[in-house]
């Protein structure tokens, strides 16, 4: 009896494994389908939905064009700073982005200084709706166990290590 169990797993492996090979399979045969034969009803819903994400995108590249125009006529005016802040936060919000300047772990590099306190260079970038780290910040300071309120001691390795 023990001898069949290995094989019983071994072969619910392999059935597991060619599963997968014919979901990829299908998959490609589905994606085949689809550009050879563009009257059907699946291929004109992908493409319509490609059509509206080029549109989409055309609209985005459109609306950052203008962005930058109007930044570069704003630094030709020579707009003071508070001024140049207060258009940022504006289309920052508009964009759905958030700027993070306080210590994040998930949007932050951290360099590790001979510093006593944290500091923060370069804020870090986010979308504010998936989350996602659009641009990462920078942070320095002190070592991040000292940061995150670690104690040596409870590390069983540093206890004979401290002077």
């Amino acid at each position: 009896m023990r001898n069949r169990k290995p094989n019983v797993v071994d072969e619910l492996q392999e059935i597991g494994s060619v599963l997968v090979d014919l979901r990829l399979s299908i998959e490609r045969i589905d994606a085949s389908l689809v550009v050879r034969d563009p009257g059907n009803v699946r291929s004109a819903d992908a493409y319509d939905g490609l059509r509206k994400q080029i549109a989409v995108s055309a609209g985005d590249r459109r609306r950052l064009l203008v962005l930058l125009t109007e930044l570069g006529e704003a630094i030709r005016r020579k707009e003071d700073h508070p001024s140049l802040q207060a258009r940022f936060e504006e289309w920052s919000s508009q964009a759905g982005i958030t700027v993070l300047s306080e210590l994040n772990s998930e949007h932050f590099d951290y360099l590790e200084t001979d510093g006593g306190k944290v500091e923060i260079s370069q804020p870090a970038y986010v979308e504010i709706d998936s989350g996602r780290t659009i641009r990462r910040g920078v942070a320095s300071g002190p070592p991040r166990r000292v940061v995150l309120g670690e104690n040596d001691s409870k590390d069983p390795e540093s206890d004979g290590e401290k002077s």
